[in-house]
């Protein structure tokens, strides 16, 4: 025999066809059957969503955050991280009356600009000084919030000094 010539028909017997034919068929039937997945895509979507959104909100806590003593604010005279009492700059209190007599929020970066601006503190000093009756040239600003709530501003001009000293920059 060689590969062009078919082999010679063989016979196949009766109950082995039906044997066959019922496993197949079998077989068809269970494939076309819609099988139970334990996750959709729809469910892996909805569940990735879900997943993003609340690390995003997290994210957004950490990185943002209100400050929450609104009248006080510490004006750092240069970036460190120090936050006792001893810290090198000074602490403005703008206690002023706001509506319906409430006490009125500080604007962080416009109290330590104003503070700045009469040469009360002064880049790399470690006290405050009183104003000389001159204007000073204001640095740029980035206010913070401190573990304690407090806003912190410091002289930089890198938006990212609150997350290089490890603060939530502050949510105004």
């Amino acid at each position: 025999m060689t590969m062009t010539e078919l082999p010679p028909a063989r016979r196949f017997p009766a109950e082995r066809r039906d044997d066959t034919r019922r496993l197949l068929e079998d077989a068809a039937r269970l494939s076309l059957r819609p099988r139970r997945r334990w996750l959709t895509r729809t469910g892996v979507i909805a569940v990735a969503a879900a997943l993003l959104t609340t690390g995003g909100v997290a994210t957004a806590y950490v990185a943002f955050r209100p400050a929450e003593h609104t009248t006080d604010v510490r004006c750092y005279s240069k970036v460190v991280d120090e936050q006792g009492d001893d810290f090198p700059g000074t602490t403005v209190t703008t206690r002023g009356e706001g509506q319906a007599g409430r006490t009125a929020d500080a604007d962080p970066i416009q109290a330590c600009t104003d503070i700045w601006r009469q040469g009360v503190i002064r880049r790399g000093s470690r006290t405050a000084q009183g104003p000389d009756g001159r204007t000073h040239r204001v640095p740029a600003l980035q206010a913070c919030v401190l573990e304690n709530g407090t806003a912190a501003v410091y002289p930089s001009g890198d938006p990212d000094t609150c997350r290089a000293l490890g603060l939530p920059r502050l949510k105004r």
